[in-house]
């Protein structure tokens, strides 16, 4: 009984990955490298105001 749950939860896991890099995943790729671009443009933004100070 012990050694079933855990084969289950693979077995989901790989599911739920195989349909998170299809639709699902999407989304969630798409606003991450959003944030990481509005980062770096604000790290970018921040370095030339210093530049200029």
């Amino acid at each position: 009984v012990q050694a079933v749950p855990p084969d289950v939860k693979g077995e989901e896991g790989k599911e739920e990955v195989e349909d998170m890099d299809g639709d699902d995943n999407a989304p969630t790729v798409a606003a991450f490298a959003i944030l990481f671009i509005l980062s770096f443009l604000y790290s970018t933004f921040v370095t030339v105001v210093k530049v200029q100070q």
